[in-house]
Order: structure tokens, then C-alpha cells, then sequence
């Protein structure tokens, strides 16, 4: 049907011959269908200006789906050529990468719902929620069965010498309130402070002077170094409990790189994510370094989507950022953890 210097490869090149030819692209499309190799078609139309019969086009893609059943998007920079095609029902985008984004993500969530026992969970509404402290919320996630840097909560300031004593020689101390969620927003937190007891003060007064609650400070011993990812689940209304993976400390904001899972799901999967994410190749290990315990980091991820499960929506969120991911065969460690409950008033 397409004239000798067309690429027939995917993607097919129809060729400007539609220009003179306006039934080129409903011959072509049957003939794809027939195939029967192919379930998603992305329609790309960088150039369709006079003398080209859009309604046409995308009137023979229309008839294409309903025979066949594909998952369509079109891409086409001019608004003009995008309307006939909207008007038709099907999906346009103004760039053939949001297109292809589009598609990807309508496969992956295929591909999920044709897995067993990945139906998503429902649990009750949420409705009115609290912060836990950050020992607090340390406390019920080790419980959950993650491993959690050690720590102690300390209410006076002799307490946070004898915690410095046990868990230094190098130690972080963090303030902990409820109404503070954000501590270091605040000045609350302190990398190995030469006078503990006057750290403990100096937070005590800062807490107040916000008219927040003060619970004490909480002492941890300092973590080697690592490479740095993100843990973290919600409710979310529509799909149940859902668990991000991803880059680590301020690299998960600026940079957006993560990942969804819904639970329950296996390591394998968790797996599969992290290869997705930008700085997978780092976490292979580059010029020498050790590759990161990926599998330490997915066991995690694995405990929290089953964690939230149980908690049946008692829990409204979680977040572990950073998660230390040691060398491979030596763990990773929740460092800090923000867990934001169900009020039970």
C-alpha cells in the first residue's frame, strides 16, 4: 500500500503521500491490525497542513480502534490537527514524548491488573490525622519489622548525656513534637553537637517559642555513609495504600525521581522500580565504588507495603527520607521518619 522509499520498521512512515493520497492511513491501519503484533498505536503527525484530510485520518484511526481494540494517542505540535481526532475520542497530546508517557503508563497499569492478588486495597476514610514524634514514629515502624538507625528518646538533659555516652563517639540529636513535623525547618536538628546538654536547651527553647509541645529530644548514633533513597506510603482515596520508592534526602523534591507500588508486592518488583529510577547506575556501583544493597533497601519497601495493609488505614502516611543503603550484604537503615496517624478523638 505505502510507496517503495516508505520505512515499513516500526514506527511505519506513511510518507507525505498522504497528501495525495487522504485513504493512505485507513488502508495502512487494517493491515497492522491483521498483524495482530501490536496493542498500543501512536499516531504521529509533526506536519498536516492544507491540503491534508485530518477529519479523514482521524476518522479511519476511530474505525482502527473499535475493530481492533488498540490503546490510541496522537501527537500533533498544531492545535488544528489535534480537534478532529479530540473530537473523536481519542487522546492527543502536543508532544510525541508525552504521547509515548502516556501509553507506557497505560501498560504498566495493565500489566498490574492482569497480576493476581494486586487488586487494590481499600480501607476506610481517613478523615482527621496526627503526627507521631519521630520516636514514636521510629518506634512503630520497627515494630512493622524496617530497621531503624538506634536511638534514644531523652526528657532532660542528663538523659541526653548518658544517650551521647552510649551511642557516640558521634551522634545527632533531633527535637521531637508533634506539632514540628519538619524539623529542620527550625534549626531542630544538631550533627554531632560538641555540648549535648546545651543542644538540648537550645531545642527546648525553640519549640516553646513556636508554642508546639515538647517531648524531648531524640539521640541517635551517627550512620556511615551510604547512598541516600526515599521510602514512603499514603492513603490514596481512589487507590488504596500506595508505597514511593526513589531518590533520597532533597533529591526527591527537586528532583522528582521516583516510583509507585501498589501492595501488596514482591521484591522482585521493588526491583524493577529501582531500574527505573535516573540514578539506578549509581546505585550499581560507578568507578570503583561498591554497588548499593538494592535488595536490603527492597526488603524494606516490601515490610511497609504490608505494614500499611495491616494498618487497615490507621496509618495515613509515612515518610523515611532519607533511607541509608549500604555497600551490598551490609543493609539499609531508616534514619528519619515522619508518620502521620488516624485520630482516634
Amino acid at each position: 500500500m505505502l510507496p517503495g522509499f516508505a520505512a515499513l520498521d516500526n514506527p511505519i512512515d506513511v510518507t507525505g503521500a498522504l497528501l495525495g493520497n487522504s485513504a493512505l492511513l485507513g488502508a495502512v491501519l487494517p493491515i497492522v491490525g491483521d498483524d495482530a503484533q501490536s496493542d498500543l498505536v501512536l499516531l504521529a503527525l509533526p506536519v498536516a497542513g492544507t491540503g491534508y484530510d485530518v477529519p479523514r485520518f482521524a476518522k479511519d484511526l476511530k474505525n482502527f480502534q473499535e475493530a481492533y481494540g488498540h490503546a490510541l494517542a496522537v501527537a500533533a505540535p498544531q492545535e488544528s490537527v489535534r480537534l478532529p481526532f479530540e473530537q473523536a475520542g481519542i487522546p492527543v497530546f502536543e508532544r510525541e514524548r508525552e504521547a509515548m508517557d502516556a501509553l507506557v503508563q497505560l501498560a504498566d497499569h495493565a500489566a498490574l491488573m492482569r497480576r493476581p492478588g494486586t487488586a487494590a486495597a481499600r480501607v476506610p476514610a481517613i478523615g482527621p490525622t496526627r503526627f507521631l514524634n519521630e520516636a514514636e514514629s521510629l518506634a512503630l515502624l520497627a515494630e512493622a519489622g524496617l530497621p531503624v538507625i538506634e536511638h534514644r528518646l531523652c526528657r532532660t538533659a542528663d538523659e541526653v548525656l548518658a544517650a551521647a555516652f552510649a551511642l557516640g563517639p558521634q551522634i545527632v540529636v533531633k527535637g521531637c513534637s508533634p506539632d514540628v513535623p519538619h524539623k529542620s525547618d527550625h534549626g531542630l536538628v544538631a550533627l554531632d553537637p560538641p555540648e549535648p546538654a546545651r543542644e538540648f536547651q537550645r531545642q527546648s527553647d525553640i519549640v516553646k517559642s513556636l508554642g508546639a509541645r515538647f517531648e524531648g529530644v531524640m539521640v541517635a548514633r551517627m550512620a556511615p555513609r551510604g547512598r541516600e533513597l526515599a521510602l514512603g506510603a499514603r492513603i490514596d482515596p481512589q487507590f488504596g495504600p500506595v508505597v514511593l520508592v526513589g531518590d533520597g534526602g532533597i533529591h526527591l523534591e527537586a528532583l522528582k525521581d521516583f516510583r509507585l507500588l501498589l501492595p501488596p508486592f514482591t521484591r522482585s518488583d521493588v526491583l524493577q522500580k529501582l531500574d527505573q529510577l535516573r540514578v539506578a547506575p549509581l546505585l550499581a556501583g560507578l568507578r570503583g565504588q561498591a554497588p548499593a544493597d538494592r535488595e536490603a533497601f527492597a526488603a524494606m519497601a516490601v515490610r511497609l507495603g504490608e505494614a500499611m495493609l495491616s494498618w487497615n488505614g490507621a496509618v495515613a502516611s509515612v515518610d523515611l527520607n532519607p533511607v541509608i543503603v549500604f555497600e551490598t550484604g551490609k543493609g539499609a537503615l531508616a534514619l528519619d521518619a515522619l508518620v502521620e496517624c488516624r485520630r482516634n478523638d
